[in-house]
């Protein structure tokens, strides 16, 4: 498996994956796509995260786990002063319980400069994070409405 940050590879990921640099942002959506996304507006919040990922001011990044010319996983961080988040994470599900989801929290918390980062999800999301969860000792700090006005939102720490 290998691990690929967008920020700096654009031309690297689309080649390994097989399509056109311009045909990156689509194809890693497309994934997104695959999986039952519990947020509302959910496209319009991945193309400006995009965005924000190739410009050099924002500090926001986007991992790939790379399986030959398959995306296996998708990491979506977020690292400002006041902010150290894990803002989405998917594991396919032909690639789970393979360690990738550790894989991936292992290179958020060093991306992030921290252990502890802040994690959110949809109530729906909370069973399959509970053993990385437990894992890494992360603690409940907030429930809210924020994304989703029909689900609960969980906020670990």
């Amino acid at each position: 498996m290998n691990y690929i940050s967008l920020s700096n590879n654009v031309p690297a990921i689309a080649s390994a994956l097989g399509v056109q640099s311009y045909r990156l942002k689509d194809t890693i959506l497309d994934v997104f796509k695959t999986m039952d996304i519990k947020y509302p507006n959910f496209e319009n919040w991945y193309d400006k995260i995009f965005i924000e990922v190739l410009m050099e001011d924002v500090r926001r990044e986007i991992i790939l786990a790379v399986d030959g010319a398959n995306v296996a996983g998708i990491l979506v961080l977020k690292d400002m002063d006041n902010e150290k988040k894990i803002c989405n994470m998917v594991v396919l599900p032909k690639y789970r319980k393979q360690g990738i989801a550790t894989e991936l929290f292992e290179f958020a918390f060093d991306y992030l400069g921290t252990r502890k980062p802040m994690i959110s999800m949809s109530q729906d999301l909370v069973p399959s994070f509970a053993s990385l969860i437990r894992k890494y000792k992360f603690k409940l700090t907030n429930i809210d409405y924020t994304y989703n006005k029909n689900k609960i939102e969980f906020y670990y720490n």
